[in-house]
């Protein structure tokens, strides 16, 4: 039955996607809602799992100029990604581009530049592995 239920949020996760592409934003946050529920339920508010929904989340937010809801998703997905990888890791760097995108939707220049410098620090080091 977990198995089915793991698939019930996959499927969720691509209609999500499909809706926000669409361009219906509420029927896409509905099923994201529904999916991160269901995995939370799952795997736990914790889990890793998390992240790709927080990060389809956050894209459709970002589509709708909602840049406060699109930011506390990735900051949520930033605290996970930093428990599972470490906070040197390609998936929090990948959250620092977006949360630069984010800075420079709104302007914020200063905070465009932090987190894009933070995220070449981080994949600067990886790349010497």
């Amino acid at each position: 039955m977990k198995e089915t239920r793991e698939y019930h949020t996959y499927i969720l996760n691509r209609l999500g996607q499909c809706y926000s592409n669409a361009g219906d934003y509420r029927g896409a946050l509905n099923l994201l809602d529904k999916s991160l529920k269901m995995n939370q339920q799952l795997k736990g508010e914790n889990d890793a799992s998390n992240c790709e929904i927080y990060q389809i989340m956050a894209k459709v937010y970002l589509k709708i100029r909602d840049y406060d809801q699109s930011a506390k998703l990735l900051k949520r997905m930033m605290i996970l990604s930093n428990q599972t990888y470490g906070e040197s890791s390609e998936q929090v760097g990948n959250v620092h581009l977006q949360l630069a995108r984010i800075h420079a939707k709104r302007r914020d220049v200063a905070g465009a530049i932090m987190d894009q410098l933070e995220a070449q620090r981080i994949y600067e080091a990886l790349a010497k592995y």
